[in-house]
């Protein structure tokens, strides 16, 4: 693993703006070093987590409703969700 170790030096060798992003769950010191992966500013692998945690949340509540009240929350994500994807397609 550690020819393809992201190190602090490979971070800045790509420039001071990169970011670093992982699915999860990463493993520290074989993919990734401690230092990249707690980055205050660089490390976006806990943003994405969250992120993705919110996006898997709201497909299992528009592919599962169980109430008529929940059905029509998820009609009304998908409504609000097909505007937002119109207005960039």
């Amino acid at each position: 693993y550690p020819k393809y170790q992201v190190t602090m030096e490979m971070m800045d060798f790509a420039g001071p703006d990169s970011k670093f992003m992982h699915c999860l769950p990463a493993t520290r010191g074989e993919e990734v070093v401690d230092e990249v992966m707690d980055h205050p500013e660089r490390s976006l692998c806990w943003v994405e987590a969250e992120n993705r945690k919110h996006s898997i949340r709201a497909i299992l509540a528009y592919l599962c409703p169980k109430t008529k009240e929940d059905a029509a929350v998820a009609d009304a994500a998908e409504a609000r969700m097909n505007a937002v994807l119109g207005k960039i397609a």
